[in-house]
């Protein structure tokens, strides 16, 4: 088993997750600790750590900074396990973890297994508002299926096979792994039980986590385009048509044109593919980068029905249009049985 760790500033707590790992009850695991860039005194803890007879084998190494995604790449380029788990440095891993979401796996015969996560603040008191963080899997609609990054185990071919993290993602890169697994390796075996605590704090973070609503939805379209990218047809479903359109009409109500524009052109990639997608071609008018609020667009998207309806009504034959005119053009007698006046 192999542990990756990525960390940035977070000396004190790297302790505590490592400490975590001393405490497992499985047999074979090798630690890898990536630091992104840290300019605190994470090396000489680590130091210390490892010349006081930490349990497993710890290999640290140092890097400039350059996000999540390629800490934990860098990190199973050294790893020598069949299987991986990412836990990140400011959180926990119960002691049973592996054994139980190992045995999950085989139960099922998957390549890999998601368990539950604990969501906890610094001392590890339970949050009153989110105890605990299931994950949310919805067979058939990949985009609404994830789990927190900690929450799985992998054998080692299901993320080498595609390439591990997107490095062009700082924010959301562990979603659209996520999707990519399960467009390549299929659904994971789900355990029901807790594998590890998730904890809140206020040290360093490796992604940029306080954003404005408009760089949140910046970063979730930039998201959706990266695994549009890598997995076009899994993409192309009619859930993600009205997840683009709700992205885009949300980008417009806040005037960001441009990620509003992002989903327009990914409608209208969609619609090309031969989505089989009647509407999609209609719903994409609604976010043109001319349609600026969700009104304008509405009317637009009205317009074009109208238009197609008078397209596609066919003309009424001409024994129709006959009776229509007797009835439109009556005798004066029946006219006068209905107004003797």
């Amino acid at each position: 088993m192999s542990v990756i760790i990525p960390t940035f500033n977070r000396a004190v707590l790297v302790a505590e997750a490592l400490a975590s790992l001393e405490k497992l009850r499985w047999k074979d695991v090798e630690v890898i600790l990536v630091d992104d860039g840290s300019t605190d005194d994470t090396e000489a803890v680590i130091a210390n750590i490892r010349s006081g007879g930490f349990r497993w084998p710890l290999e640290y190494i140092w890097q400039p900074n350059a996000g999540p995604a390629a800490a934990r790449n860098a990190g199973r380029r050294l790893a020598c396990g069949e299987f991986l788990y990412h836990l990140d440095s400011d959180d926990l891993v119960a002691p049973a973890a592996f054994d139980e979401l190992i045995a999950a796996m085989l139960r099922a015969g998957t390549t890999y297994a998601v368990g539950i996560v604990e969501d906890t603040d610094r001392e590890g008191a339970r949050s009153a508002d989110q105890p605990f963080s299931s994950h949310h899997i919805v067979p058939g609609d990949i985009l609404a299926s994830n789990w927190y990054t900690h929450a799985a185990i992998y054998r080692r071919e299901v993320i080498d096979r595609i390439d591990g993290y997107n490095e062009a993602l700082r924010t959301g890169e562990d979603t659209e792994m996520h999707w990519r697994i399960m467009a390549t390796a299929g659904w994971p075996a789900l355990h029901q039980g807790l594998v590890a605590a998730r904890r809140f704090h206020d040290f360093g973070q490796l992604g940029k986590k306080d954003q404005t609503r408009s760089e949140q939805l910046h970063a979730i379209v930039q998201v959706y385009e990266h695994f549009f990218e890598a997995c076009p047809e899994h993409f192309c479903t009619g859930q993600n048509v009205f997840r683009l359109l709700n992205m885009g009409m949300q980008s417009g109500l806040i005037r960001d044109l441009e990620t509003k524009g992002r989903c327009h052109s990914m409608l209208v990639r969609m619609a090309g593919m031969g989505a089989s997608l009647p509407a999609v071609h209609l719903l994409s008018l609604m976010l043109k980068p001319d349609s600026v609020t969700y009104y304008q667009g509405l009317v637009r998207v009205w317009h074009a029905l109208r238009t197609i309806r008078r397209q596609i009504r066919p003309e009424a034959p001409k024994a129709m249009q006959t009776s229509d005119e007797r009835l439109s053009h009556k005798t004066p007698a029946v006219q006068a049985q209905k107004d003797p006046l």
